[in-house]
């Protein structure tokens, strides 16, 4: 899939894949070559989720964000 921002970014595509309801796993590429991964987890039933995100490859430096749903 294609990304689309605000700001252009041509090249940019997303592919994820389910690894259960809750769980999605997904790796951004620019014109092929990977850029990053992650792992994206709802929480609360729903009402938050979990983005943990890394450098494509380099996992030791992943960092976390947490969304809530208002």
């Amino acid at each position: 899939m294609e990304v689309h921002r605000t700001k252009p970014s041509p090249g940019l595509t997303l592919s994820v894949t389910a690894e259960s309801p809750e769980v999605l796993i997904y790796k951004v590429a620019r014109n092929g070559k990977p850029e990053g991964e992650g792992r994206m987890t709802l929480v609360e039933n729903g009402k938050a989720w979990v983005d943990i995100s890394w450098p494509a490859g380099q996992a030791q430096y992943a960092g976390e964000v947490v969304y809530v749903k208002q």
